[in-house]
């Protein structure tokens, strides 16, 4: 079992032999968990059980398995800050050496219905003395326009699918603009998500103070993390708001949108 983000994840294989497809028995699956609505049921339905079986994955310790099953998922809920997100959606990630064409015909037929499933080919693969897994996504299909950059203001290309926002290009507004909408303002502690004592004082749109120094906002990312390179909206939490500058961003994307409608439909 493993505790994704704000979702908790959970890896079944499931049966060739069995008489039922493979894409129905992920959604069986995805429904009974979808029940599942606190911590406490989270871990006497399943991870209470899972630390009982597999003692041996777990260093020794006087707690019961109950007790560590509920340290451990709260631990994590309050590192993501997922406490209030807890289960609130399902995804479903079918793998396999291969797809045969029901599968994938009716996998298809989810995505273009707006449920949120992928079906991922994973092939093994030997370079010398090497071991490689050359992982190849079918599903949903990554579209040409993704990849295109238009000229100016343009480039937006804004649609709102089911309440929620769809970006269909690569145009997101960037730290100048969060700056000038107030999202961030000089002063403002930002932080970087699961990582402690990550504390950076905003400065201006291109730099950001850390441990004293004058960073950019990626290097801030990357000293903190490691990482050769890092989307730091994805990462990076304002500490005023509460979330993440990629969700803010989107979320006065939506807004600016509702209000243009709004004005399109006054006298």
């Amino acid at each position: 079992m493993r505790l994704y983000l704000r979702r908790l994840a959970s890896a079944r294989i499931l049966a060739e032999v069995s008489k039922e497809p493979f894409e129905f028995q992920a959604i069986r699956y995805a429904a009974n968990y979808a029940k599942i609505q606190s911590v406490a049921e989270l871990v006497s339905k399943l991870f209470s059980p899972y630390i009982e079986r597999y003692r041996n994955e777990y260093d020794a310790s006087d707690l019961t398995p109950t007790e560590r099953a509920t340290r451990i998922i709260t631990e994590f809920l309050e590192k993501n800050n997922s406490d209030k997100t807890f289960n609130k959606k399902q995804r479903i990630i079918l793998i396999a050496a291969d797809f045969d064409e029901q599968t994938l015909s009716a996998c298809a037929w989810l995505v273009h219905n707006h449920v949120d499933i992928s079906c991922l080919q994973i092939q093994p693969m030997k370079v010398e003395n090497q071991l490689f897994l050359h992982v190849n996504r079918l599903l949903p299909v990554q579209k040409l326009d993704d990849y295109f950059v238009e000229v100016a203001d343009t480039g937006k290309s804004l649609a709102k699918v089911d309440g929620e926002l769809k970006i269909n290009r690569t145009y997101l507004p960037r730290m100048d603009k969060l700056f000038e909408w107030g999202i961030i303002q000089q002063g403002d502690i930002l932080s970087i998500k699961g990582y402690k004592d990550s504390e950076a004082t905003a400065i201006n749109p291109k730099n950001i103070e850390y441990k004293g120094q004058k960073l950019s906002y990626n290097q801030w990312g990357q000293r903190v993390t490691g990482w050769s390179s890092i989307c730091i909206y994805q990462w990076a939490i304002s500490q005023r708001h509460g979330e993440l500058l990629d969700t803010l961003r989107k979320e006065r994307l939506l807004q600016d949108m509702n209000e243009n409608e709004g004005a399109k439909g006054e006298p």
